[in-house]
């Protein structure tokens, strides 16, 4: 197929891990000749959408992006991948708004899935994008009567369960998750950050917080391989990048997996994860990188001779983004998060002592079933005490 007459947009929902493989799927159809276009610009002849599911705000964004893109060209063939559809793909083989329904463990194989379906939809094969000029013009329609293309984001979230008429049912391309998968490998390619790169090194989770859906779509834990990280950094490097950020879905279980450790196990190490500190070095040597960053960590991967193992690197920004989510111990076993407060106080109290300057971020859930106003109160003090 002649993809070099071809255009894709993406619109990208969700974490930086999603938007590392965003890139990698823009990266992919780029390399094949494809010509990447605006999400709101002229209507392009294949669109995808990577969505989230880590709240009931991501799916309905993510049905409503679904939607959009079909209202855009109802010619195009809209690809929906990621965690909602990993999560929801039975319920979206009803949606006929949708041709491809592609799970996390396939991202990195849009092109020949997309060269699938173009071999059992031939005549979608030369279709071409509509111009505007051409696209149905409802603004003057009354309200009542207006299609869900004309419906602005807000107005669908009331007829997100309409169905625009498009393809059969679409063809699915997921995994089931709860089995052991590889790393999928992906390489991101050219990026929209001038600045710097996100890497992703690490995919799954092994917790199972108890209001959390990420293990059961991302599937258990597994790493990137040191060597293959390297050689992107180094091609980032290369392309003039100086800073890297280093990120995963649970980042503290980075290289566990090539050990088969436990991770309870595991942080009960004086370094609880010797392949991440094995990373951080490697990359930290890369010519040409002068700055490291880390993504969200779990405080009991913060030891004192970790931080040590730390301070040793010059490259490493200390910007340390510890998960907290409540700080009541009540709730924080309701959660099912594996720490106490006095574990996240010890963390913080180690940083500090080890950096003249820190930065210390943190995210908190409040509104938690079962949390009382008592709970919510020790969160605010524990909050207040941090500082």
């Amino acid at each position: 197929m002649d993809y070099f007459k071809l255009t894709a947009a993406m619109h990208n929902l969700g974490c930086k891990v999603n938007a590392y493989e965003a890139d990698a799927m823009l990266e992919e159809l780029r390399q094949a000749g494809v010509r990447i276009v605006p999400w709101d610009g002229a209507p392009a002849d294949i669109y995808i959408i990577n969505t989230c599911s880590v709240t009931n705000i991501a799916d309905r964004k993510s049905r409503q992006m679904i939607h959009k893109a079909r209202s855009m060209n109802p010619k195009a063939v809209v690809v929906a991948v990621g965690c909602y559809v990993q999560a929801r793909a039975a319920e979206l083989q009803e949606d006929s708004a949708v041709d491809l329904l592609i799970g996390n463990q396939e991202k990195g194989r849009l092109l020949p899935i997309l060269e699938e379906y173009w071999a059992a939809h031939p005549e979608k094969r030369e279709a071409r994008s509509m111009k505007r000029e051409n696209m149905p013009d409802c603004r003057g329609a009354a309200a009542e009567a207006r299609p869900i293309a004309c419906q602005r984001d807000e107005e669908m979230s009331s007829s997100e369960d309409q169905r625009v008429v498009a393809s059969p049912s679409p063809r699915c391309y997921v995994t089931d998750m709860a089995t052991a998968q590889p790393y999928a490998e992906l390489w991101a390619g050219k990026i929209a950050d001038q600045g710097r790169a996100f890497i992703k090194v690490q995919d799954g989770c092994n917790q199972f917080c108890s209001y959390c859906i990420i293990p059961f779509v991302r599937g258990r834990i597994r790493s990137r391989s040191v060597e293959d990280t390297v050689r992107e950094v180094t091609d980032f490097a290369k392309r003039g990048y100086h800073e890297v950020v280093l990120t995963g879905i649970h980042l503290s279980s980075y290289g566990l997996d090539f050990d088969g450790m436990n991770y309870e196990y595991a942080m009960n190490r004086e370094i609880p994860s010797t392949g991440l500190l094995r990373l951080i070095r490697t990359v930290a040597l890369v010519p040409g990188i002068e700055r490291v960053r880390l993504g969200s960590l779990e405080p009991r991967i913060i030891t004192e001779n970790f931080v040590e193992a730390l301070r040793q690197i010059p490259e490493l920004c200390p910007h340390f983004h510890l998960s907290l989510q409540s700080g009541s111990d009540r709730i924080l076993k309701a959660m099912n998060r594996h720490y106490d407060t006095a574990a996240f106080r010890e963390a913080v109290r180690l940083l500090r002592a080890s950096w003249d300057e820190v930065a210390v971020t943190t995210d908190v859930i409040v509104g938690f079933p079962g949390e009382s106003e008592e709970d919510f109160d020790d969160s605010c003090r524990f909050i207040e005490e941090i500082g």
